[in-house]
Formats: C-alpha cells, sequence, structure tokens
C-alpha cells in the first residue's frame, strides 16, 4: 500500500470489476479468495476476505496495482481456514505480483517499480525471465556435520 490516497479515475476500471461481483453471498460460504487480472490476464494478486467488495474498494483506493485490474474472480469457501489454505497454495502455485504474503520478497520491489513509473508491461516480462531461471538451493553448512562424520567413521574404523 502506499501512503497516498489514489484517485478515484484511476482505479475507474477495478471499480467496474468489483461491481461485476455477485452481491449475494453462497448460503452457508463464509469467506471468500479472490483474485485481480490485468488487460493481459496476468495474475496480479489475490487475498481473501470475509466481505470481497468492500476489500477490493480499500485495495482500488490504497493498492499502487489497482489501476491496472480490469476483472476480478471470487471462489467462495465455508470457513476461513480452507480459504488462508487455499491462499496459500494459490500463492505458491501461480505467483501473484504484487503479493508480499506468503511469498518472496521481490513483491515489494514490483510495487517500488511500479510506483516509480515502470511500465507493468516491463514488471511482467523481467518476471517471466527471473521465473524460467533455474533455482539453486542455498548450501546450509553446519559446522558439527565434520565433527558427526569423524566421530561415527572413527566408531566404524576401529577394530573390534
Amino acid at each position: 500500500m502506499s501512503g497516498k490516497r489514489r484517485s478515484a479515475t484511476r482505479s475507474t476500471r477495478l471499480f467496474a470489476a468489483v461491481q461485476a461481483i455477485a452481491t449475494t453471498r453462497p448460503p452457508g460460504m463464509v469467506t471468500a479468495l479472490y483474485r485481480t487480472f490485468d488487460v493481459g490476464d496476468h495474475l496480479l494478486y489475490l487475498g481473501i476476505a470475509n466481505n470481497p467488495r468492500s476489500r477490493l474498494m480499500e485495495h482500488a483506493a490504497w493498492s499502487v496495482w489497482a489501476p491496472h485490474v480490469v476483472r476480478v474472480a471470487v471462489e467462495w469457501f465455508s470457513t476461513r481456514v480452507e480459504a488462508e489454505l487455499a491462499e496459500r497454495q494459490a500463492i505458491s502455485a501461480h505467483r501473484p505480483l504484487f503479493n508480499s504474503s506468503h511469498t518472496d520478497d521481490r513483491a515489494h520491489a514490483r510495487i517500488k517499480e511500479l510506483m516509480a513509473g515502470v511500465p507493468i508491461e516491463e514488471i511482467f516480462r523481467r518476471d517471466e525471465i527471473e521465473r524460467r531461471r533455474p533455482r539453486v538451493a542455498p548450501v546450509v553448512t553446519d559446522p558439527f556435520v565434520s565433527r558427526r562424520r569423524r566421530a561415527a567413521k572413527a566408531m566404524t574404523d576401529t577394530p573390534a
């Protein structure tokens, strides 16, 4: 979220997308998982809320990515726990461009770039390049591993 309130005219597309959301909650459903998409159908952000229309209106006022939203998809869940699990799985699987929860720190950098005037298409292009790079797990060294291995080897090498 940025410190400045976004003008209503900049977020008209999000307002229109929010108005398209069904106003009635399905019976027995408590929490919604909402997904926001841009004109190229890229997933910008996803989240959960008991009232997705209200939450999306907050995004329209404060979120730097809100002016780029043209479509919103909503999926309802019977419990908040189910919605939270689905949110984590969706973030992990789809890696929305501007989610900072349950993801890497790159979302904050993308938000800063967008605020600095970098075109969203350029941010998507760089993100696609980054996603294609093979991930290398960091090497964690344990100072006690070598001692344990030497001790274990010494025990097996000792004659009976």
